[in-house]
């Protein structure tokens, strides 16, 4: 027996051990669990089972141990959800069953499948730059490094009545050129030049 080994080269009170590790114990309740401990000191436990849990061979196995278990919870997952979509299905389809108990039938599959989407409106007061500098971070986070760059505080109406007076007289572009500077067709001029030239 002593010489039996797994898959991982571990004898099989070691292969215990790495179990007891990937289920969760400690390395002294792993150790205890796995040998033969009752006569051991607590400090002797803890340094073997520490010395254990270093060895490549170990890691190794409790690695494979944790990931095989991650899987078959996965597969269990999956499967348990096949189960209760296939109960709620047969719910929503049974003529025989209540109109209610139908419709939360359905409304339950579809929630499962991911029909819906839950929408959080948020209504707190915020100032309109807080809000404009929160937009501006996802927006970035949206447009591609090659866009050009707008910032959303530029676009604030404080900010847009700033930019329409450049001239600094408060007077509106709009109504300077409505009234006729006569500067319009140089204004033309200037604004088709060709650069450069």
């Amino acid at each position: 027996m002593a010489g039996i080994r797994d898959q991982y080269g571990l004898t099989p009170k070691q292969r215990k051990y790495a179990e007891n590790l990937a289920d969760g114990m400690t390395q002294s309740d792993a150790y205890k669990f796995a040998y033969d401990a009752t006569d051991m000191q607590g400090d002797t436990i803890r340094n073997k089972a520490s010395q254990l849990a270093q060895r490549g061979d170990i890691r190794a196995a409790v690695d494979a141990l944790m990931g095989e278990r991650m899987r078959l919870m996965e597969v269990k997952g999956i499967s348990d959800r096949s189960k209760v979509v296939g109960l709620l299905r047969q719910f929503a389809e049974d003529d025989a069953r209540p109109d209610h108990v139908r419709l939360r039938a359905v409304e339950l599959w579809g929630k499962t499948c991911g029909a819906f989407v839950e929408v959080i409106e948020d209504r707190r007061d915020r100032p309109a730059a807080a809000v404009a500098v929160e937009l501006e971070r996802r927006l970035g986070a949206l447009l591609s490094a090659a866009a050009p760059q707008v910032t959303v505080i530029d676009m604030l109406p404080e900010r847009l009545d700033d930019e329409d007076d450049d001239d600094g007289s408060g007077e509106d572009d709009a109504a300077s050129d409505a009234a006729g500077s006569g500067d319009d067709e140089a204004h033309g001029l200037i604004a088709h030049a060709p650069v450069g030239g």
